[in-house]
């Protein structure tokens, strides 16, 4: 300066590349259901779908398709750079499940139960399960409806079967 004094000073200038995934890639609901999909930690500057903005600014948006579809958002990081993200809703149809043919059996014999469905699949008998998965062997002791259910991420559909149980055969 005038007075030949003399400093030295920086600045950082950093170049923001990416920031955190904010979304996930994809969702189950039931069909004919509903879902809420949201961002945390960014600032949202718009929710859409192919053909229609959702929603300006909000950090969250409740969607019910029909089929599935994509939905998309942009958002402002701390920095204000824009990015955008997209999160695929696939919808899990109410017939996909299946618990079987209901059966009379024995006092004593096992029985393989077999279910199928989408997702991870457990069966129950009075509210407790019995077995994880779609098919399981079981040597029931009561005669009842035993429960076949199906999760797939939000859709938990379930289905189920009489099974008898005989105490005694006739002759």
């Amino acid at each position: 300066n005038e007075y030949k004094c003399f400093t030295i000073d920086s600045i950082y200038a950093g170049i923001e590349k990416e920031i955190p995934d904010f979304l996930i890639t994809e969702k189950y609901i039931c069909e004919d259901g509903t879902t809420t999909l949201n961002v945390k930690e960014n600032d949202v500057v718009k929710w859409y779908d192919t053909k229609q903005i959702l929603c300006t600014g909000c950090d969250s948006v409740l969607v019910s398709p029909l089929n599935e579809q994509y939905y998309y958002v942009e958002v402002k990081s701390y920095y204000g750079c824009l990015y955008k993200d997209s999160i695929l809703v696939n919808i899990v149809p109410l017939n996909s499940i299946e618990a079987g043919s209901d059966l009379q059996i024995c006092l004593g014999e096992n029985k393989s139960l077999n279910g199928a469905g989408e997702g991870i699949g457990a069966w129950y008998f009075n509210d407790e399960k019995i077995g994880d998965g779609f098919k399981i062997n079981h040597a029931p002791q009561l005669s009842g409806q035993y429960v076949f259910t199906a999760v797939q991420d939000e859709c938990k559909l379930e289905d189920s079967i009489y099974i008898e149980v005989l105490i005694k055969s006739l002759i």
